[in-house]
């Protein structure tokens, strides 16, 4: 299995289009859906090894 730092790149380049362009429609702000972001993948980069990667990770 992929070490999490791999997935987690993976995920990054294949959802992050879509993940800040919903964040942008919720929050209204470029600066405030690139910082939820960042702290997103910082979440699960530090969360997925204790807790396992999600079935959907871009979720």
């Amino acid at each position: 299995m992929a070490d999490i730092q791999t997935i987690a790149e993976r995920v990054f380049r294949e959802e992050s289009g879509r993940i800040i362009a919903t964040f942008i429609r919720l929050s209204g702000s470029f600066d405030l859906a690139e910082e939820a972001m960042q702290e997103a993948f910082a979440s699960a980069v530090a969360n997925w090894p204790s807790r396992g990667i999600p079935d959907n990770p871009g979720a």
